[in-house]
């Protein structure tokens, strides 16, 4: 559907309308709605390229009810991170040309392999290596920051903003594109509860600098590191000047899902009698479907 916005009325939103972790739904509750009168949300007039026009009612942004907060006695973030060193071997992520190998609490490095016949030729470079000296030193570091107050790090991972602990893994194989500097490589972990410490991402951010992207199940042991649940927020818009209860165009979109989701249903049903009745709802002017599924 396309929408034509009137800007002016628009002017009181701060720049939270352009963060997208924030979820909004759009509800046509039609002209006798309350909301006409009786609502103090700010009003948004927007046109269809129909010529529909409806008032649409912003709401303040709403959070998710949280639970009642209880001093968290588990385990540390640096105990649960040094946990994955010890319990999990090594993570590879396999590419067209390299092989990436990453031995968490140790290093990580591409290699690519050539056989030919008996004999083998092995191209290797470290892109960055760990040890326990760096463990405690990241562990005072991180110790220090949850004492002083001192908000996570975030990095958006598909639409969703993740705090993560980061590692940074350096004393690689010499660059001979950066004056031959060491590589170096970032290794984020982030909460996954279906992970199992697995690379989910890896690229190079610039000339032999790498940055890694860990799903860790333990991290999700530790309330600070879970995902922020967001509530979503309901748009409500509201027909003038005798527009339909809800635009055309949106009516003639969720028909023709309807009319797709019954072709996949009848072609994996086809051994069941299935029939399909489409019916108007007279509530809306323009019309509204309908659908009945009958299976016999």
């Amino acid at each position: 559907i396309f929408l034509l916005v009137h800007l002016p009325l628009v002017f009181g939103h701060d720049l939270k309308g352009f963060d997208d972790t924030i979820l909004f739904g759009l509800e046509w509750p039609g002209e006798n709605s309350d909301l006409i009168t009786g609502n103090t949300e700010e009003p948004l007039i927007v046109t269809t390229h129909n010529k529909e026009k409806y008032k649409c009612f912003i709401p303040s942004l709403s959070e998710v009810p949280k639970e009642t907060e209880t001093k968290y006695t588990g385990p540390g973030v640096m105990e649960i991170i040094s946990g994955i060193f010890s319990s999990t071997s090594c993570s590879y992520r396999i590419e067209s040309y390299w092989t990436y190998e990453l031995c968490h609490g140790h290093y990580i490095k591409q290699f690519h392999e050539e056989r030919e016949g008996k004999t083998s030729k092995k191209q290797e470079y470290f892109l960055g290596k760990w040890d326990k000296q760096k463990t405690d030193k990241l562990a005072e570091t991180l110790a220090m920051a949850e004492t002083d107050g001192e908000k996570l790090k975030y990095k958006k991972i598909e639409g969703l903003s993740l705090p993560y602990v980061e590692l940074e893994m350096t004393d690689g194989t010499l660059c001979d594109l950066i004056n031959n500097e060491p590589r170096v490589t970032k290794v984020l972990y982030v909460c996954y509860l279906l992970g199992k410490n697995e690379i989910y991402s890896l690229k190079e951010v610039s000339t032999c600098n790498y940055e890694v992207i860990i799903l860790s199940p333990g991290l999700c042991d530790h309330p600070s590191y879970r995902p922020t649940e967001t509530a979503e927020n309901n748009i409500n818009c509201v027909p003038l000047d005798g527009s339909p209860d809800k635009p055309k165009s949106l009516l003639d979109m969720e028909l023709e899902t309807l009319r797709t989701d019954f072709k996949s249903l009848s072609e994996m049903s086809k051994n069941v009698r299935t029939f399909a009745i489409y019916k108007i709802d007279p509530k809306f002017s323009e019309g509204s479907a309908v659908t009945d599924i009958i299976t016999l």
